[in-house]
């Protein structure tokens, strides 16, 4: 996975990788919170990715994490605007800089904290933040599954 992040060449194609593994591990939330899964999925999808968090959510999931659900419905957000618009350009569009800039950095308690090198160092600041804030919502899934479990 770290790998994905690490080769996306633009904010477009990290928003695609990071929004795949976010579903991936989505899913898997789903199914370890269900006690009998197997009653409403079986081979095919399990819905929309909103109608995923929405029973996520109602399940009261997010909780004790909502900066988890908050990053997962911002990179959502940046994957349906390059979803929805064909034409590539070189600038990052507004809406995709705005979700970008409001993910957050957490610990392992759901606490915001400081990333190690503060964004504006890196050589593509947004790249960085979606990269490190996707990543570490992908992971604060795995922790909310593996609690669960």
């Amino acid at each position: 996975m770290c790998d994905e992040f690490n080769d996306a060449r633009d904010v477009r194609e990290l928003a695609l990788v990071a929004h795949l593994y976010i579903e991936y591990f989505v899913n898997e939330l789903i199914v370890a919170k269900l006690k009998s899964p197997e009653i409403v999925i079986d081979d095919r999808d399990l819905g929309s990715f909103r109608s995923k968090i929405l029973l996520l959510r109602a399940m009261g999931v997010f909780d004790a994490a909502p900066h988890v659900l908050k990053n997962v419905e911002l990179v959502q957000g940046v994957r349906n605007h390059y979803a929805h618009n064909l034409l590539v350009i070189d600038e990052v569009p507004e809406p995709v800089v705005s979700r970008i800039k409001q993910l957050v950095y957490f610990d392992w308690d759901d606490l915001i904290c400081d990333y190690d090198v503060p964004w504006e160092e890196h050589e593509d600041p947004l790249h960085a933040q979606l990269q490190v804030c996707a990543l570490e919502t992908t992971n604060g899934l795995i922790r909310l599954q593996e609690a669960i479990e």
